[in-house]
């Protein structure tokens, strides 16, 4: 069963003025801002040390989150990571 949209699913659960291309709109806009979100956060983190001993971490997300904030990022980047995959 795929996920559909209140709005997209069935049209008496939206309001009289919203368009099905309104939300359709609306959901590419934050997916694509989400990315730019990521993308920004890990290029900032990737700045702070050489990329070259991040890549010959044992997790190199976690090892540059790290170099922002030491010993205080790493264990909540792990729980985030862990409750992503479970809610997948």
């Amino acid at each position: 069963m795929a996920f559909r949209a209140p709005c997209i699913s069935s049209r008496s659960a939206c309001p009289p003025h919203v368009s099905v291309r309104a939300a359709t709109g609306s959901m590419v806009i934050g997916i694509v801002a989400a990315a730019l979100f990521y993308a920004a956060v890990l290029l900032s983190a990737g700045s702070i040390i050489p990329w070259r001993s991040i890549l010959t971490a044992e997790l190199p997300s976690v090892a540059a989150f790290d170099a922002l904030l030491p010993g205080r990022i790493a264990p909540v980047i792990l729980v985030v990571a862990i409750c992503s995959l479970a809610k997948t």
